[in-house]
């Protein structure tokens, strides 16, 4: 099982490309999307631990800091159980 979060991001105005470059550059980053309208960016970071997903969370957000306007961190639980491992009736829309 592994730690994920998500950071939504809004950008200084005119920093979104270096925002991008320099999150696809951070460890433990799985996905790196921008997005329209606001938040301007979301980020995935996973990590085997939580620890070290801390770890991996402020080298992040340091690496961006004077470029950020705002941002949000959504952290997975400690025991969440991994959405490939539960079972689910939803049904697949074509």
């Amino acid at each position: 099982m592994s730690a994920r979060a998500y950071i939504l991001l809004d950008i200084v105005k005119g920093k979104a490309e270096e925002a991008l470059r320099t999150l696809r550059c951070s460890p433990g980053v799985v996905t790196v999307d921008a997005l329209e309208g606001s938040p301007d960016v979301i980020v995935l970071l996973e990590a085997k631990e939580r620890l070290q997903l801390a770890e991996f969370l402020i080298h992040t957000l340091a690496s961006i800091d004077d470029i950020t306007a705002d941002l949000r961190l959504l952290v997975t639980p400690h025991n969440a159980v991994p959405l490939s491992s539960q079972t689910s009736d939803v049904k697949e829309f074509r």
